[in-house]
């Protein structure tokens, strides 16, 4: 009798654990399921501070890699940036959208991608525009404000690395990926950040002209622009992958991507700023939806 007891009690405290096993482990996935949901994504700076609601996104999801296609220009290409920012995401290295271009376009492109939540912000030199608006002072005490209108790319970046405790000092701690030579740092501002000249006028192997000129976001742009969008550059892939493999080794520690003819291989983003433009996308089947 005494036996059975205490078999009973030893049965009942192991199912007492496990429960409360199971139930730390619930509450410990949750925790991370919450954690993941509230990384990433664009910065404040990058949506209520400078007055820019909501998100993009297609309603119909399937339009992604169709977009992407037109973005990229090949999967191949698609496929080594998007290896790049998932490896930055997992070894915690900050990637920047560095550009002289439309702000609010590339912010609502990488949305449309759903590549949004890899960048730390959009950071725009181009003078004050309905495309690149001011940070505003929506919250001071908490804010940090970037207004770089007119600025070097490599002052920017002085300035960014330093609110990340990164130093300009060599040895080399990140890159800037950039087609045009003019934003080289030929001052020296900051050594650390390699210049990675992405101009080129090779193709991918897996380029198809049949594939490019009939995407129908190409065939939008032409209308949007009234012209070709026939000056494209494709980053070489080997770039890509050579930081890649600096950031897995911890080798690199942030990332800044120009967008026109570097991580897009167009001279400029769709205008995404204007919301005039969007009944355009629906006139192709390709609705977007505007989430709060």
């Amino acid at each position: 009798m005494h036996r059975k007891i205490t078999k009973t009690r030893r049965h009942n405290r192991l199912r007492r654990l496990k429960k409360k096993t199971r139930t730390r482990t619930r509450t410990r996935s949750r925790s991370r399921s919450r954690s993941r949901a509230m990384q990433g994504g664009l910065g404040a700076n990058d949506g209520p501070n400078i007055g820019l609601a909501g998100k993009f996104a297609f309603h119909d999801q399937t339009h992604v890699d169709e977009f992407g296609m037109f973005v990229f220009g090949t999967n191949s290409q698609r496929q080594a940036w998007t290896a790049l920012l998932q490896k930055c995401m997992e070894k915690n290295v900050p990637v920047y959208i560095l550009t002289a271009g439309n702000k609010v376009g590339i912010i609502r492109t990488l949305q449309l991608l759903n590549i949004d939540h890899f960048f730390t912000e959009v950071l725009c030199t181009l003078r004050q525009d309905p495309s690149n608006p001011n940070s505003m002072m929506v919250n001071p005490p908490n804010m940090v404000h970037h207004n770089f209108g007119g600025r070097h790319k490599y002052e920017v970046i002085r300035e960014i690395i330093g609110e990340h405790g990164i130093s300009c000092d060599l040895p080399v701690k990140g890159c800037l990926f950039d087609d045009s030579l003019i934003n080289r740092d030929d001052t020296n501002m900051c050594p650390s950040i390699e210049f990675v000249h992405t101009k080129t006028s090779a193709r991918p192997a897996d380029y198809s002209a049949f594939a490019f000129y009939n995407n129908n976001f190409y065939r939008l742009s032409v209308v949007m622009r009234g012209i070709p969008n026939d000056a494209v550059n494709f980053t070489p892939i080997a770039l890509i992958e050579d930081q890649t493999r600096k950031v897995d080794s911890g080798n690199c520690e942030i990332v800044f991507i120009d967008f026109d003819e570097t991580f897009e291989i167009y001279q400029g983003s769709l205008p995404l700023q204007n919301p005039m433009r969007l009944p355009q996308f629906a006139q192709i089947g390709r609705t977007i939806d505007v989430a709060p």
